[in-house]
């Protein structure tokens, strides 16, 4: 409680600190007050209209009216408590008054021995001058009593109800508790650090740095520029209200309109969306007893989910995927599918120019043995190749092997077979040597006397070395192809993980495939839903989760190339949405009017469960709920916290 107290108590009285006094200084001007009172003679007051009555009984009403002082005092605690948090909750200081006493009454805790001898002998004893004499020890206390909290509201800017608020409510806890008198002490030494405390934009000028502010759109306001951005009515006209009293906060405002514009519009606490400590911190502690704000988080927990949900629909309508194994498996069969496209295109392109020449494909076969083995010596491959292409090499360099267009491509396949084989058995020394192999076969030496034939030549050879360089320069197509991944790590080895270059490289290649590029995005999203912890919809979403993938994921501008702009905006906006959701963040304390009340209340509350029976059960639950609500009312309203 106390550390809960001195937070509360060092909010509040910031607003107080820019008076220049002290606490040394506040104690002085609190004793310097007390002796001016202690000075001034005790006025009586008037006398009540009454029956005559003799000096016993007059004596006997004056010891009921005294007593009644001393056990009153947990009525007056209580009527403090209630004060405290009806001004929390934003009420007058003369309306919480009301409702303190009222407090006090409703539970008989005022004039307590004044209602026994009621019962008793009928009548009302209050009304009587005996009850309600003074001696001059209580009218100097009562004087000293009133100078001191008016001096102390001139210094600290408080209303004097609440001065005297805070002062009755801790004198009435000094008989049940020694440190009572210690508690106001430290409390305005607190009061007094808190208020050198600035927030960090006030402290260095800097200005806050926000998407929405004035003038941002050709001169457009905020509540413009909101409008713009899909945001509803209603937020639309709390930011015009606030705008009109010149009175904005930005930073907040941004927040707000981000949630709000989200496929699923999310309504932020005020706390959320300012990111105020202290705030956030009052509306996690009313979960307790305020219902309101436990539907609130618990609905907004949902519409995190809800709106990933929605950004996937969005994204990639048309994939159905149930997992990333089975997305793995979906791009593999996409890129073989690309590939048997081009590997015909270049088919095609070689059968026209095997018909050209009579049916067989024009290589000069000593050549490409010759430019074969000069390439595996320079690189120290030649004693990696496999036996059986050996052979195959020999008996095209004797010409026992004619090139005809089925024997070439027999070739092409055999050497691609070699290649895929090693890669998958980790041997890059046999894949490297074959390799040389099958680029010196796509290089096509020609003969003497096919020079009519080159252009045929140079478009079969051209269209099959930009598919090799496709694969060299797509990690994720070679492997496809070669069945080097399996579908199961697929979308982690070259979407989650890959690089950003390569991913973009992956959406340029499968562009002419919509449902590949979808299947991309797919891909990101379950990696953002199985990071953020929401697998499983009974689960609650995990803004830490999701920002850590987020941001590993956009490394590089990765997700640029697979989401359109609007797609890639609500990823943003949904991390910055849920981060205000969930974050506590740390640092200074801000300005918050009322706390320092409401401190005072929290302090009587464990005074009055400690010595009043059936408090802590029955009454401090219903008045806390009734409070919290109130309190809480205005940080759940739309746009809550723009106006500052």
């Amino acid at each position: 409680m106390s550390d809960d107290f001195e937070k509360l108590m060092t909010d509040a009285a910031a607003s107080a600190g820019n008076a220049g006094t002290k606490p040394d200084d506040f104690e002085s001007l609190m004793s310097d007050a007390a002796t001016m009172a202690s000075k001034k003679q005790a006025q009586p007051p008037t006398k009540p209209e009454e029956a005559p009555h003799g000096f016993l009984q007059e004596m006997g009403n004056r010891t009921v009216g005294i007593l009644d002082t001393a056990l009153g005092l947990p009525g007056q605690a209580l009527s403090s408590a209630v004060y405290a948090g009806a001004r929390a909750g934003g009420a007058t200081p003369e309306n919480a008054q009301i409702y303190g006493q009222a407090a006090a009454e409703t539970f008989a805790l005022d004039h307590p021995l004044a209602r026994l001898v009621n019962l008793i002998k009928g009548g009302d004893v209050t009304q009587t001058s005996g009850y309600n004499a003074q001696n001059p020890i209580t009218a100097t206390a009562g004087n000293i009593f009133n100078a001191a909290t008016q001096k102390a509201a001139q210094v600290t800017g408080m209303p004097q109800q609440d001065v005297q608020n805070i002062a009755s409510g801790a004198l009435a806890m000094l008989p049940f508790k020694q440190s009572g008198a210690l508690a106001t002490d430290e409390a305005a030494k607190v009061a007094w650090n808190a208020a050198q405390k600035t927030p960090n934009e006030m402290a260095t000028g800097a200005p806050v740095k926000t998407q929405f502010a004035p003038g941002g759109s050709a001169g457009a306001t905020v509540a413009e520029q909101a409008e713009s951005a899909g945001a509803s009515r209603d937020l639309v006209s709390a930011i015009k209200d606030a705008e009109k009293s010149g009175n904005v906060d930005y930073k907040t405002a941004e927040m707000h309109i981000k949630a709000d514009t989200l496929p699923v519009p999310m309504q932020l606490t005020k706390g959320m969306a300012s990111g105020d400590p202290v705030t956030i911190s009052e509306e996690m502690n009313s979960k307790g007893t305020n219902p309101e704000m436990v539907n609130r988080i618990n609905t907004l927990n949902n519409q995190l989910k809800e709106n990933l949900n929605a950004i996937r629909d969005n994204a990639a309508p048309d994939v159905f995927d149930a997992d990333h194994v089975e997305s793995g498996r979906s791009l593999i069969s996409a890129y073989k599918q690309m590939d048997s496209v081009l590997r015909d295109e270049i088919s095609n392109k070689y059968k026209v120019l095997a018909d050209q020449n009579g049916g067989t494909i024009p290589l000069d076969g000593q050549q490409f043995v010759a430019q074969a083995n000069a390439e595996l010596g320079k690189q120290m491959k030649g004693a990696f190749v496999p036996p059986q292409i050996q052979s195959i090499m020999a008996d095209v360099l004797s010409g026992k092997q004619p090139m005809t267009f089925e024997n070439y491509e027999n070739l092409k396949t055999i050497l691609a077979s070699a290649q895929r084989q090693a890669e998958k058995s980790g041997d890059g020394n046999v894949s490297g040597a074959v390799g040389i192999i099958r680029n010196a076969l796509e290089d096509l030496p020609m003969p003497q006397g096919a020079e009519n034939l080159q252009q045929l030549a140079n478009d079969a050879r051209g269209a099959a070395r930009a598919r090799f360089k496709l694969l060299e320069n797509d990690p994720a197509y070679k492997a496809a192809v070669n069945d080097s991944v399996a579908p199961d790590d697929f979308i982690d080895k070259f979407i989650v993980r890959g690089k950003a270059d390569k991913v973009a490289t992956m959406a340029q290649n499968l562009a002419d495939d919509p449902n590949a590029l979808q299947t991309m995005r797919l891909g990101v999203l379950n990696a953002l839903k199985k990071s953020s912890g929401v697998s499983s919809e009974k689960n609650n979403f995990s803004q830490s989760g999701y920002n850590r993938m987020f941001s590993a994921l956009d490394q590089g501008g990765k997700l640029d190339s697979l989401f359109r702009s609007d797609d890639l905006t609500n990823l943003r906006n949904l991390g910055d949405v849920a981060r205000a959701t969930q974050l506590q963040p740390s640092g200074s304390y801000v300005n918050n009017s009322n706390t320092w009340v409401s401190a005072a209340g929290s302090l009587v509350n464990k005074g009055m469960g400690a010595y009043v029976p059936g408090y802590k059960a029955f009454i401090q639950p219903k008045i806390s709920n009734i409070i919290e609500t109130q309190k809480m009312k205005p940080n759940l309203e739309v746009g809550a916290g723009i106006k500052k």
